[in-house]
């Protein structure tokens, strides 16, 4: 799909939303726009809204894989206090 294209309800064009989450619960969207303004849709059918975020290469934050923590330096830790 294209980046101009809209979904039926949004007032934003997908080239104006940067990413998305979603609650499975209340099939509540929260889109972040390019211009750090954040803001909640529900749309008439879930499934395809997100189906035309991914086509639109929206990025899901739900999905989104956070880096892991790195390991102590075991040399910087003494009986078990951070020096």
């Amino acid at each position: 799909m294209k980046n101009d294209s809209t979904y039926p309800g949004l007032e934003y064009k997908a080239s104006e939303l940067s990413a998305y989450a979603s609650s499975t619960v209340m099939d509540v969207f929260v889109l972040s726009l390019k211009n750090q303004e954040i803001k909640r849709f529900m749309p008439d059918n879930p499934q395809r809204f997100r189906a035309w975020l991914d086509a639109n290469n929206i990025r899901d934050i739900n999905k989104q894989e956070l880096k892991p923590a790195p390991e102590p330096d075991a040399r910087r830790i003494k009986r078990g206090k951070w020096f």
